[in-house]
């Protein structure tokens, strides 16, 4: 398993059996895995069932899906996209130790923020998507618009990117006192 960058997008790539995935937490992933488990959609693995070790295969098809739609956006070979199933790593304790750790790597990544808020206040829009823990689509490309990015680039770019871009607008855009 190895960080990678697919143009400006941070992901993952994790070689399961001999096929190399590469996983990403983007807009596009987000909103998906979201239609997929609804909000509490990061899996924990706390339990160690069946039942969760599908759950996170399915969220590492989802992301790896949305991984090689990135790589061809960009240009890169197209290659095939194959599910990951739990089924076909249950035998191999390798491959499911490096599917979990690739699945939270991934979220890792995609979260990750690189500008810090200089306040603690937070930005309305964003106080109401985690009051509703579901981020709504409308929002979320509400704050890639004002930052001058279309539909797409928003969907596209990591998620804590956009969080970042929301953070510079309301950093420059704040009230001066007088």
């Amino acid at each position: 398993m190895k960080n990678v960058m697919i143009g400006a997008e941070k992901a993952v790539e994790v070689r399961v059996g001999r096929t190399i995935h590469t996983l990403i937490f983007n807009g596009y992933t987000m909103f998906a895995l979201q239609e997929e488990f609804g909000a509490n959609f990061i899996p924990t693995m706390e339990k160690y069932s069946k039942d969760e070790l599908e759950r996170v295969c399915r969220a590492a098809s989802i992301m790896a899906q949305h991984g090689e739609l990135a790589r061809r956006r960009i240009g890169l070979d197209a290659q095939e996209i194959k599910e990951i199933k739990a089924n076909d790593i249950a035998e191999s304790s390798r491959d499911i130790v490096a599917v979990i750790q690739a699945v939270m790597q991934a979220f890792t990544v995609g979260f990750e923020r690189e500008i810090k808020p200089e306040v603690e206040e937070v930005d309305l829009i964003l106080m109401e998507l985690k009051k509703d823990e579901k981020v709504k689509r409308a929002e979320y490309l509400r704050i890639g618009s004002v930052s001058g990015l279309s539909a797409d680039e928003t969907l596209s770019a990591n998620v804590g990117m956009i969080y970042d871009l929301c953070e510079m607008y309301n950093q420059s855009h704040k009230q001066k006192e007088v």
